[in-house]
């Protein structure tokens, strides 16, 4: 595929997020009981139709949020002073609502084709999905509409890591446990070098205590 075609592609994605809101009222109605409510039929009716307008208003001004947050992420990529951070800190959002907006909006880019389904699904169940560090099998339960709510995540959250914590532990060596070591040093070194003078030094402060504590 060509540069032109990905830009293309690419436009005609971010054009139909843009669209208006489409929701599958039925999960979205799921997410609140209203039959404990001790009200009449109609007024069930009222509440079930003003709760899919708010749900529509909330879903249009994540999904903007997180496209505003991810174009000046993206166009200040270059600048390694970290005023992306203080540009939305000044704006009083805190860091981690606005990676829940990008990586939410990202993750509807990616999965174009399930865009209803995520767009009507509980927004902590999609900020955890839209994580990059969410286990592929819980996203894929997800995707599929196996799992509809944020406590039915949660509860098969906590086995699916322990399993993969304990894979990771039988597969590594002692040789490896050093090169993967090196590598992360590498990955930190150049971090810490994008930082200021005072989080370099805080840093350096930090690493002076963790030596005294290993000898």
């Amino acid at each position: 595929m060509s540069k032109l075609q990905e830009k293309m592609e690419k436009l005609v994605k971010v054009k139909k997020i843009e669209k208006d809101i489409t929701l599958n009222s039925e999960i979205v109605l799921a997410e609140f009981n209203f039959n404990k409510l001790n009200l009449e039929r109609d007024m069930i009716s009222f509440l079930k139709e003003q709760t899919l307008k708010i749900k529509e208003v909330t879903v249009k001004s994540h999904t903007e949020l997180g496209k505003i947050f991810f174009e000046t992420q993206k166009k200040l990529s270059n600048h390694k002073d970290g005023c992306f951070e203080e540009w939305y800190l000044e704006l009083g959002f805190k860091k981690q609502s606005v990676y829940n907006y990008i990586n939410r909006y990202s993750f509807i880019l990616e999965n174009m084709d399930k865009k209803i389904l995520i767009e009507s699904l509980p927004l902590k169940l999609v900020y955890q999905i839209a994580n990059p560090n969410c286990p592929s099998e819980l996203v894929e339960l997800v995707l599929a509409g196996e799992i509809k709510n944020y406590n039915d995540y949660l509860t098969l959250k906590e086995p699916v890591s322990k399993s993969e914590e304990i894979q990771i532990v039988d597969e590594i060596n002692k040789n490896e446990i050093y090169e993967v070591q090196k590598k992360v040093d590498i990955v930190i070194a150049e971090k810490i070098e994008q930082l200021d003078e005072k989080k370099k030094k805080k840093i350096y402060s930090l690493y002076k205590e963790i030596e005294k504590l290993l000898k």
